[in-house]
């Protein structure tokens, strides 16, 4: 753990904090408090830069959801709703 600590540079109550809330809340509130996304948006950058041949974002998002892997927020507003029609 000390090693894991000092890679992340991280301190060891931080990880216990982390630790406690993925055991309680489950991983998905882990990474949000933690401040690490692991969306849709940043897998695919993330593949794409390592020259992986990434599916869309759309489809991770499915792949994600099926999976239960990401929280469903349907109270989100999509990213067409902040673009004005001129």
């Amino acid at each position: 753990m000390t090693t894991f600590c000092a890679e992340y540079d991280i301190t060891r109550k931080t990880y216990f904090a982390i630790r406690a809330k993925a055991l309680g809340e489950g991983q998905a509130a882990a990474q949000e408090s933690s401040g690490l996304d692991h969306g849709p948006i940043s897998v695919h950058d993330k593949m794409t830069a390592l020259g992986f041949d990434a599916p869309s974002i759309a489809s991770l998002a499915r792949i994600f959801r099926e999976k239960n892997v990401a929280r469903s927020q349907p109270n989100k507003k999509p990213r067409a709703a902040y673009r004005h029609f001129v």
